[in-house]
């Protein structure tokens, strides 16, 4: 029942967006949501731990050993997009039954891949993502649930530019080790999304000084 049923959810599978609803570039710096199409741009503050405090009342003390309070060092972004199904039922919202998220993760902002797919897989079952042209990525389903099954991997920077300017993506699978399943990815802005990461990414500009006060 659980291999029918995921299979026709597949089948009624229909884009949330068209070619209209594309946003605009944001600021540098940007921390938020934004959508282009199809795709979600989210970026959000990364905080590390701050060093102990030290006293002003002693300056001279050892610093407090409890660490301080969390401290905004970077801002994350990530491009999403989720597959929507309709259940049959005409009163029941469309359900999520797969999402995908490209981002760059990481000090050296490595691309990377990680899918959210159905609990019918189990750990070790193959994904393939892959395009019109015959590209593809294969990464493997490791954590898994009775809600989902997580898949997650790095991609090369070959492999990252075919994705963001593929016209057509699918995500292939197998539903209980049998039934082979292809979900349709929608594409609708994912170029205009990936240039508002990059946009979002980009530097900000300096802050221009004060001019000198006159004398």
């Amino acid at each position: 029942a659980a291999t029918f049923m995921l299979g026709a959810l597949a089948l009624y599978f229909f884009s949330r967006a068209d070619s209209s609803d594309i946003g605009e570039l944001p600021e540098p710096g940007f921390i938020g949501t934004a959508v282009y199409g199809d795709w979600e741009l989210i970026c959000a503050p990364q905080a590390e731990m701050a060093p102990p405090l030290v006293s002003f009342d002693r300056p001279d003390a050892s610093p407090d050993p409890s660490p301080g309070a969390p401290r905004i060092v970077e801002t994350s972004c990530r491009l999403h997009h989720e597959v929507l199904a309709r259940s049959g039922e005409s009163n029941e919202p469309p359900r999520v039954i797969l999402a995908v998220q490209l981002g760059l993760v990481g000090s050296a902002e490595s691309p990377a891949l990680m899918l959210r797919l159905p609990a019918t897989l189990t750990e070790g079952d193959m994904v393939v993502l892959r395009s019109r042209d015959n590209f593809a990525v294969e990464t493997i389903a490791r954590d898994c649930s009775e809600q989902e099954c997580v898949a997650a991997s790095t991609l090369s920077e070959e492999e990252w530019e075919q994705l963001v300017s593929a016209d057509a993506l699918q995500v292939v699978f197998r539903v209980d080790g049998v039934q082979l399943v292809s979900v349709d990815i929608g594409t609708v802005g994912l170029p205009e999304a990936h240039a508002a990461l990059n946009a979002a990414r980009a530097p900000e500009p300096p802050v221009a000084p004060f001019p000198p006060a006159v004398q």
